[in-house]
């Protein structure tokens, strides 16, 4: 966890400005009502690198990678002989996607992410991210080049995360991308 909070540090301290708004920042989750897709994190030992796990038995990596200012870079990466089946359809049902589609496997799918707020309250409702002081990590994550987007909070003290719709237009395709490194083995 202290890795993890040191690259937040270095985060913020690289932006010299451009991290002036993330004490006041809203960030609200997709769909109506907001819907996101849970599993819980660990650190794995390795700077930046944490262990992912739903309670049906999906476990993929997920790497935060060093950052310029509130820019940075991380990836999903595949754990070898796990399906991730159910919690891909978790993952639809947050994005509004139609289905979970078969794709390529590949054993990472980098990204690169922007720091949306650090240590952020979750709403009363369950329905965003605001004010300091709940240690929720709001990101937003560019998938393919940008050409997919999708919020990933995390709140490192609890070991919970989250991935939630940026647009409902980009569903289909984050679903593609992550089946590609999470689907069956």
């Amino acid at each position: 966890m202290l890795d993890f909070v040191l690259l937040l540090a270095a985060l913020i301290a690289a932006g010299k400005g451009a991290d002036a708004g993330l004490d006041r920042v809203q960030v609200t989750l997709g769909g109506d009502p907001p819907v996101a897709a849970s599993f819980s994190i660990a650190p794995s030992g390795r700077e930046g690198a944490w262990r992912a796990s739903t309670p049906d038995g999906c476990r993929f990596g997920l790497e935060i990678g060093s950052a310029k200012g509130p820019w940075g870079k991380g990836a999903f990466v595949r754990e070898k002989a796990v399906s991730c089946g159910p919690f891909l359809s978790r993952v639809a049902a947050a994005l509004e996607g139609k289905k979970v589609a078969r794709a390529a496997r590949v054993d990472r799918v980098d990204f690169d992410l922007a720091v949306l707020g650090t240590d952020l309250r979750r709403g009363a409702n369950g329905d965003g991210f605001s004010g300091k002081g709940g240690g929720w990590t709001a990101t937003k994550l560019f998938l393919d080049g940008g050409n997919a987007e999708v919020y990933l909070n995390f709140n490192p003290g609890t070991g919970e995360a989250e991935l939630s719709q940026k647009d409902a237009d980009y569903g289909e395709d984050v679903l593609r991308i992550l089946a590609s490194v999470l689907g069956g083995s």
